[in-house]
């Protein structure tokens, strides 16, 4: 069916192999590809608009093949790979309900300054970096700020409040520590979702790599397909804008977890119109913020 034993990714599939397998992919056929076969769809699918992302097996376990170069090759033709055990299996759905999205929202997805220096939009390159953006995106960490204070600021305090130095010292140290909890908590809240959701047609667009959306949901029936894309904030008193690049047949939702202005005012009733899961709430995202702070 292909020379790929020979020649690598080099090589080439039969016409009439190729052929079915994008007839299959373009018509949401699916596709079981056992021990070396995921290569045929690689090879099948590269150059084209696809780019699945497929496993050989792991590096981590004794295998007769060279999975990392494997692994290598099967990226040089647009695809993606991932590590998988042999009693595992490779499901690729989000990242291609994302690039789908991206076809009537065009310039949507996350395209950096640096990147167009590096890559074109929606090259080979591109796609394996918004994988490993959205892979990354939900293994954040608590991390202190990098920058340095301000030590106007303390000054003002001190003369202000009339702070001894060693209280100004704890309150540089605690300073530091609410910015970094600040920062991480709105990952928290997006990874606390898409652990509750239930809802496994709500995709979670981790890593920023689209413009202002946190979540997407793909609605399929008879006569269309529509799209709903959900904005999530921690807070109301932090931008809150929508995309402006989102098109028409898209709801845009926007939800913020507390009423910064008003104290104990946190409203998951809201996300639960959109996200129906009875624990979406705030006490089971205390519970998972309290089991994250003591990792």
């Amino acid at each position: 069916m292909s020379n790929w034993a020979f020649k690598g990714p080099n090589g080439s599939v039969l016409r009439e192999v190729k052929d079915l397998i994008l007839c299959f992919i373009k018509n949401k056929k699916p596709i079981v590809a056992l021990c070396i076969s995921p290569t045929l769809i690689a090879k099948s699918t590269e150059g084209t608009e696809y780019h699945p992302k497929l496993t050989l097996g792991s590096t981590k376990e004794s295998s007769e093949y060279n999975i990392s170069e494997i692994n290598e090759a099967i990226s040089s033709t647009g695809a993606f790979t991932e590590d998988k055990s042999i009693s595992e299996i490779c499901v690729d759905e989000e990242l291609k309900i994302i690039l789908e999205f991206e076809k009537i929202n065009k310039g949507i997805i996350s395209y950096s300054k640096t990147e167009k220096k590096k890559y074109s939009y929606l090259s080979p390159e591109h796609l394996k970096n918004l994988r490993n953006k959205l892979d990354k995106g939900r293994s954040r960490v608590f991390q202190n700020p990098k920058t340095y204070a301000d030590n106007a600021v303390y000054e003002f305090l001190r003369v202000k409040k009339k702070y001894k130095k060693n209280q100004l010292k704890n309150i540089i140290r605690y300073h530091y520590d609410a910015m970094g909890a600040e920062n991480i908590i709105g990952h928290y809240l997006e990874e606390f979702i898409n652990e509750n959701k239930g809802d496994e047609s709500w995709i979670w667009c981790s890593g920023s790599i689209l413009d202002k959306i946190d979540f997407i949901q793909k609605i399929e029936n008879e006569k269309e397909t529509t799209w709903k894309a959900l904005q999530v904030k921690s807070s109301s008193n932090t931008e809150n804008s929508s995309s402006k690049t989102v098109r028409k047949d898209t709801e845009i939702l926007l939800w913020y977890r507390r009423n910064a202005y008003k104290e104990n005012s946190q409203d998951w009733s809201k996300l639960q119109e959109f996200i129906s899961n009875e624990n979406l709430n705030e006490e089971k995202f205390l519970k998972f913020l309290r089991k994250k702070a003591k990792n």
